[in-house]
């Protein structure tokens, strides 16, 4: 699988992204924006490149069954896993 290059300025599902907000073991945030949407808005994208832990996903995958509906969107219409 190749990775992929994720970086300011990029648009995701019509969000935006900004700033790298922080960067762990299984997953990287950013902060985006999305001009529909004037509140904060943060994008949790999991590791799942080639070599990372599998565990990372099926973190991912239940940190998104127990947030309500409401607050978080799964996945995007190009393929990324994104909270």
């Amino acid at each position: 699988m190749a990775k992929l290059s994720i970086e300011p300025g990029a648009v995701i599902d019509g969000f935006t992204i900004a700033e790298r907000v922080h960067s762990g073991g299984m997953a990287t945030l950013w902060s985006v924006t999305r001009p529909d949407i004037l509140a904060p808005l943060l994008m949790k994208i999991p590791r799942v490149s080639e070599g990372e832990d599998p565990a990372a996903i099926v973190s991912f995958e239940m940190e998104q069954m127990i947030m309500p509906s409401g607050l978080c969107g799964y996945g995007t219409d190009s393929g990324q896993n994104a909270l």
